[in-house]
């Protein structure tokens, strides 16, 4: 486990830096963010697509599903 402070700073550090800096942190700090890391890499893939929606909407770029759609 880590604490609230370790988290916070190392999420504040991932986030300025991606997660190439894992190397830089604690063991413990490390095997919370990779899981982190497996986690959100593998889901929701619909959240995605909303963001996705919102950026064309906010550009006034038309879009529809097919748009969205993986290859």
């Amino acid at each position: 486990m880590i604490t609230r402070q370790e988290y916070k700073e190392a999420r504040r550090f991932i986030r300025d830096n991606g997660y190439s800096v894992l190397h830089w942190l604690s063991p413990r700090q490390v095997i919370v963010f990779a899981h982190l890391q497996i986690i959100e890499g593998s889901q929701d893939s619909l959240k995605e697509r909303a963001d996705v929606v919102a950026w064309c909407k906010r550009e006034g770029i038309s879009y529809n599903f097919h748009h969205l759609a993986r290859h």
